[in-house]
Protein backbone atom coordinates (compact mmCIF):
# COMPACT_ATOMS: atom_id res chain seq x y z
CA UNK A 1 0.00 0.00 0.00
CA UNK A 2 3.02 1.78 0.57
CA UNK A 3 4.39 2.11 -2.45
CA UNK A 4 1.23 2.67 -3.95
CA UNK A 5 1.32 6.09 -2.52
CA UNK A 6 4.44 6.70 -3.02
CA UNK A 7 3.92 6.22 -7.13
CA UNK A 8 1.04 8.32 -6.49
CA UNK A 9 2.96 11.17 -4.89
CA UNK A 10 5.55 11.01 -7.75
CA UNK A 11 2.71 11.21 -10.08
CA UNK A 12 1.32 14.34 -8.48
CA UNK A 13 4.88 15.91 -8.60
CA UNK A 14 5.26 15.30 -12.32
CA UNK A 15 1.76 16.32 -13.40
CA UNK A 16 1.88 19.42 -11.50
CA UNK A 17 5.23 20.45 -13.46
CA UNK A 18 3.66 19.28 -16.67
CA UNK A 19 0.42 21.93 -15.38
CA UNK A 20 2.71 24.51 -15.33
CA UNK A 21 4.52 23.84 -18.72
CA UNK A 22 0.82 23.42 -20.69
CA UNK A 23 0.33 26.79 -19.19
CA UNK A 24 4.05 28.21 -20.83
CA UNK A 25 2.14 26.40 -23.93
CA UNK A 26 -1.05 28.30 -23.82
CA UNK A 27 0.28 31.85 -23.48
CA UNK A 28 2.61 31.06 -26.91
CA UNK A 29 -0.52 29.97 -28.34
CA UNK A 30 -2.61 32.95 -27.40
CA UNK A 31 0.62 35.48 -28.47
CA UNK A 32 -0.18 33.93 -31.84
CA UNK A 33 -3.68 35.80 -32.21
CA UNK A 34 -2.02 39.80 -31.22
CA UNK A 35 1.37 38.97 -33.24
CA UNK A 36 1.39 40.54 -36.53
CA UNK A 37 1.46 37.97 -39.33
CA UNK A 38 2.93 40.04 -42.09
CA UNK A 39 1.92 37.10 -45.39
CA UNK A 40 3.74 38.52 -48.44
CA UNK A 41 1.91 36.71 -50.78
CA UNK A 42 -2.10 36.51 -50.47
CA UNK A 43 -2.50 38.18 -46.76
CA UNK A 44 -5.01 35.80 -46.03
CA UNK A 45 -3.65 33.95 -42.87
CA UNK A 46 -5.67 30.69 -41.82
CA UNK A 47 -7.17 27.30 -42.64
CA UNK A 48 -5.28 25.76 -45.37
CA UNK A 49 -3.28 29.35 -46.03
CA UNK A 50 -1.58 29.22 -43.05
CA UNK A 51 0.34 26.21 -43.46
CA UNK A 52 0.47 26.96 -47.52
CA UNK A 53 2.23 30.36 -46.38
CA UNK A 54 4.02 30.02 -43.51
CA UNK A 55 7.46 30.56 -44.47
CA UNK A 56 6.01 34.37 -45.39
CA UNK A 57 4.44 34.29 -41.98
CA UNK A 58 6.85 36.87 -38.97
CA UNK A 59 9.86 35.45 -37.27
CA UNK A 60 7.73 35.96 -34.62
CA UNK A 61 4.67 34.20 -35.34
CA UNK A 62 6.91 30.95 -36.93
CA UNK A 63 8.69 31.69 -33.11
CA UNK A 64 5.32 31.22 -31.07
CA UNK A 65 3.93 28.82 -32.63
CA UNK A 66 7.38 26.36 -32.65
CA UNK A 67 7.35 27.61 -28.51
CA UNK A 68 4.40 26.18 -28.01
CA UNK A 69 4.70 22.72 -29.84
CA UNK A 70 8.04 22.07 -28.24
CA UNK A 71 6.48 23.28 -24.87
CA UNK A 72 3.34 20.77 -25.27
CA UNK A 73 5.97 17.97 -26.82
CA UNK A 74 7.68 18.33 -23.46
CA UNK A 75 4.46 18.34 -21.40
CA UNK A 76 3.03 15.20 -23.21
CA UNK A 77 6.58 13.23 -22.34
CA UNK A 78 6.24 14.54 -18.82
CA UNK A 79 2.57 13.26 -18.71
CA UNK A 80 3.35 10.13 -20.17
CA UNK A 81 6.08 9.51 -17.50
CA UNK A 82 3.52 10.31 -14.92
CA UNK A 83 0.77 8.20 -16.16
CA UNK A 84 2.13 5.50 -17.42
CA UNK A 85 5.23 4.55 -15.37
CA UNK A 86 3.57 6.26 -11.86
CA UNK A 87 -0.45 6.69 -11.99
CA UNK A 88 -1.07 3.25 -13.78
CA UNK A 89 0.71 1.57 -11.61
CA UNK A 90 -0.46 3.01 -8.47
CA UNK A 91 -3.41 2.27 -9.33
CA UNK A 92 -2.63 -1.39 -9.96
CA UNK A 93 -1.21 -1.89 -6.41
CA UNK A 94 -4.34 -0.34 -5.29
CA UNK A 95 -6.68 -2.38 -7.50
CA UNK A 96 -4.08 -5.77 -5.61
CA UNK A 97 -5.57 -4.36 -2.25
CA UNK A 98 -8.94 -4.05 -3.34
CA UNK A 99 -9.98 -5.50 -7.01
CA UNK A 100 -13.85 -4.61 -7.33
CA UNK A 101 -12.92 -0.91 -6.29
CA UNK A 102 -10.04 0.31 -8.34
CA UNK A 103 -9.54 -2.40 -11.06
CA UNK A 104 -12.09 -0.33 -13.76
CA UNK A 105 -10.13 3.38 -13.21
CA UNK A 106 -7.32 1.64 -13.47
CA UNK A 107 -8.04 0.11 -16.65
CA UNK A 108 -9.80 3.44 -17.91
CA UNK A 109 -6.82 5.17 -17.23
CA UNK A 110 -4.61 2.65 -18.97
CA UNK A 111 -6.32 3.02 -21.72
CA UNK A 112 -7.23 6.74 -22.08
CA UNK A 113 -3.77 8.09 -20.72
CA UNK A 114 -1.16 6.06 -22.28
CA UNK A 115 -2.53 6.23 -25.53
CA UNK A 116 -3.58 9.52 -25.71
CA UNK A 117 -0.48 10.42 -24.63
CA UNK A 118 1.54 8.38 -27.14
CA UNK A 119 -1.21 10.25 -30.17
CA UNK A 120 -1.00 13.60 -28.87
CA UNK A 121 2.84 12.72 -28.80
CA UNK A 122 2.97 11.85 -32.62
CA UNK A 123 0.43 14.51 -33.77
CA UNK A 124 2.99 17.63 -32.47
CA UNK A 125 5.87 15.81 -33.78
CA UNK A 126 3.68 16.11 -37.38
CA UNK A 127 2.81 19.52 -36.70
CA UNK A 128 6.21 20.64 -35.98
CA UNK A 129 6.95 19.16 -39.01
CA UNK A 130 4.25 21.14 -40.94
CA UNK A 131 5.26 23.95 -39.45
CA UNK A 132 8.59 23.43 -41.10
CA UNK A 133 7.94 22.61 -44.15
CA UNK A 134 4.65 23.68 -44.98
CA UNK A 135 3.31 20.70 -46.35
CA UNK A 136 -0.85 20.54 -45.22
CA UNK A 137 -1.33 17.44 -45.31
CA UNK A 138 1.07 16.29 -42.87
CA UNK A 139 -0.45 19.52 -40.52
CA UNK A 140 -4.17 17.42 -41.68
CA UNK A 141 -2.84 14.13 -40.10
CA UNK A 142 -1.78 15.65 -37.09
CA UNK A 143 -4.62 17.69 -36.69
CA UNK A 144 -6.89 14.35 -36.86
CA UNK A 145 -4.50 12.98 -34.06
CA UNK A 146 -4.78 15.50 -31.53
CA UNK A 147 -8.56 14.70 -31.87
CA UNK A 148 -8.08 11.20 -31.33
CA UNK A 149 -5.62 11.63 -28.48
CA UNK A 150 -7.91 14.34 -26.69
CA UNK A 151 -10.66 11.74 -26.76
CA UNK A 152 -8.15 9.17 -25.57
CA UNK A 153 -7.50 11.47 -22.90
CA UNK A 154 -10.92 11.86 -21.82
CA UNK A 155 -11.56 8.25 -21.33
CA UNK A 156 -8.51 8.53 -19.05
CA UNK A 157 -9.64 11.59 -17.04
CA UNK A 158 -12.60 9.90 -16.23
CA UNK A 159 -10.76 6.83 -14.48
CA UNK A 160 -8.73 8.93 -12.66
CA UNK A 161 -11.77 10.72 -11.37
CA UNK A 162 -13.33 7.63 -10.42
CA UNK A 163 -9.79 6.87 -8.84
CA UNK A 164 -10.14 9.93 -6.71
CA UNK A 165 -13.98 9.03 -5.53
CA UNK A 166 -12.59 5.02 -4.38
CA UNK A 167 -9.33 6.78 -3.12
CA UNK A 168 -11.97 8.91 -0.76
CA UNK A 169 -14.37 5.91 0.11
CA UNK A 170 -11.21 3.49 1.18
CA UNK A 171 -8.98 6.27 3.24
CA UNK A 172 -12.38 8.36 4.01
CA UNK A 173 -10.11 11.49 2.69
CA UNK A 174 -11.75 15.47 2.47
CA UNK A 175 -8.98 15.80 -0.23
CA UNK A 176 -9.38 12.83 -2.34
CA UNK A 177 -12.94 14.12 -2.83
CA UNK A 178 -12.06 17.47 -3.26
CA UNK A 179 -9.55 16.54 -5.77
CA UNK A 180 -12.16 14.57 -7.76
CA UNK A 181 -14.21 16.95 -7.56
CA UNK A 182 -12.03 19.73 -9.18
CA UNK A 183 -11.14 17.57 -11.70
CA UNK A 184 -14.40 16.89 -12.57
CA UNK A 185 -14.90 20.07 -12.75
CA UNK A 186 -11.75 20.96 -15.14
CA UNK A 187 -13.43 18.10 -17.39
CA UNK A 188 -16.31 20.20 -17.43
CA UNK A 189 -15.29 23.97 -18.25
CA UNK A 190 -12.49 22.53 -20.59
CA UNK A 191 -15.10 22.67 -23.33
CA UNK A 192 -16.27 25.87 -22.19
CA UNK A 193 -13.66 28.24 -24.16
CA UNK A 194 -14.49 32.05 -22.23
CA UNK A 195 -13.38 29.45 -18.78
CA UNK A 196 -11.20 27.31 -20.40
CA UNK A 197 -8.12 28.52 -19.37
CA UNK A 198 -8.89 28.59 -16.00
CA UNK A 199 -8.53 24.27 -16.23
CA UNK A 200 -4.62 25.10 -15.89
CA UNK A 201 -5.62 26.64 -12.14
CA UNK A 202 -7.95 23.77 -10.83
CA UNK A 203 -5.41 20.98 -12.29
CA UNK A 204 -2.92 22.70 -10.36
CA UNK A 205 -4.51 22.87 -7.65
CA UNK A 206 -6.33 19.41 -7.51
CA UNK A 207 -2.43 17.52 -7.90
CA UNK A 208 -1.23 19.74 -5.19
CA UNK A 209 -3.89 18.39 -2.81
CA UNK A 210 -2.72 14.92 -3.67
CA UNK A 211 0.88 15.83 -2.92
CA UNK A 212 -0.54 16.87 0.75
CA UNK A 213 -2.25 14.24 1.34
CA UNK A 214 -0.71 11.80 0.31
CA UNK A 215 1.96 12.78 2.49
CA UNK A 216 -0.54 12.99 5.33
CA UNK A 217 -1.58 9.61 4.73
CA UNK A 218 1.89 8.14 4.16
CA UNK A 219 3.00 9.34 7.99
CA UNK A 220 -0.93 8.06 9.40
CA UNK A 221 0.03 4.90 7.94
CA UNK A 222 3.72 4.60 9.32
CA UNK A 223 2.96 5.75 12.50
CA UNK A 224 0.01 3.13 12.95
CA UNK A 225 -2.41 5.64 13.20
CA UNK A 226 -4.32 3.74 10.11
CA UNK A 227 -4.76 0.55 10.12
CA UNK A 228 -4.82 -1.39 6.61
Amino acid sequence: MLSGLNMLRTSALLLIVTVLLLGVASVALILLFFIPTSVTVSGVVGGINYFMEVRHLSPLVVTAALSFLIVAIVAVILLLISIYFYLIPSAKQFTIWRPLDFSTPSKLMRLGYVGGALTLLTAFILLIIAVISGFFIVALLGIVLVIAGFILLLIGRIGVIIFFFRLRDAFNSTLFLITAILLMISLVITFIPVISVSTVVLELIAWVLVLIEVGSLRDKITSGAIQL
